[in-house]
């Protein structure tokens, strides 16, 4: 089984990912998008019932001070209105990266255990950083340094507001794409998922712009971890940093 997704924007360049790694079939996702860097990489494609990966705790893991989070996303399935999809979530909202609040472009949301903002409010503690399309490569980032929390879209800055406190840390917490594991709101993602970055420090501005389309060497200065998902056959999602918190492909039944 195969598929083939593209947008109906002009093409302007063209990236075929053909070693998307998915749990029900391997697939073919042909998107446009900007980085010729990044062009014949591959991603994680999340069915948006049952499927995701699951980190197993590590102390790495438990950032409290600062961190920026960066993630390529591709989400297909519209939302309703208090509907999530998480991308990436750290039991018991320690720090949680998600799509939702919002029919046809849904707005890219953040939450951070514990830290007070005030950063406009979505649903229950999780902040809105912007609309996003569906059916398009997008890069999301988030950055917190203790005084200001920060949001990007495409490498442009979209909110910028006051902000404080320690994040939450829960020990134990294992960390999980594509969905959250929280009563029976487990909010699959369906799409897919490329590139994730988690730092445990502040990237600034032009940091976050130059860097969105190339690829990291993993031993680059604050890197907690870097996921590139472009597993094509196995088990395990690989870290590229020297902490390796590998991932383990599952679904929920």
């Amino acid at each position: 089984m195969s598929e083939i997704e593209a947008s109906e924007a002009e093409v302007i360049q063209m990236r075929m990912s053909t070693n998307i790694r998915t749990f029900t079939a391997l697939a073919i996702c042909l998107a446009w998008i900007m980085p010729q860097s990044l062009w014949a990489s591959g991603s994680l494609r999340f069915d948006g019932i049952d499927d995701y990966v699951e980190i197993p705790p590590q102390s790495s893991l438990e950032i409290t001070k600062e961190i920026t989070f960066e993630a390529w996303i591709k989400w297909e399935e519209e939302l309703g209105i208090s509907e999530f999809q998480i991308i990436l979530n750290r039991d018991f909202i320690a720090y949680e990266f998600s799509i939702g609040e919002g029919k046809g472009n849904g707005n890219f949301l953040w939450a951070l255990g514990d830290v007070s903002t005030s950063a406009p409010d979505a649903y229950g503690g999780w902040r809105i950083a912007g609309p996003i399309p569906r059916n398009d490569w997008v890069h999301v980032a988030m950055t917190y340094d203790g005084d200001r929390a920060r949001a990007y879209i495409n490498g442009e800055k979209v909110a910028d507001h006051n902000a404080g406190g320690k994040i939450r840390n829960q020990a134990n917490s294992p960390v999980r794409i594509g969905m959250r594991m929280l009563n029976a709101h487990s909010s699959y993602f369906h799409g897919c998922i490329d590139e994730v970055r988690l730092w445990a420090l502040t990237r600034d501005d032009d940091q976050i712009k130059s860097d969105m389309n190339y690829r990291l060497a993993g031993k680059e200065t604050g890197l907690v971890v870097y996921w590139e998902l472009e597993e094509g056959q196995g088990q395990k999602l690989n870290d590229l940093t020297a902490n390796k918190n590998e991932g383990v492909f599952g679904n929920s039944e």
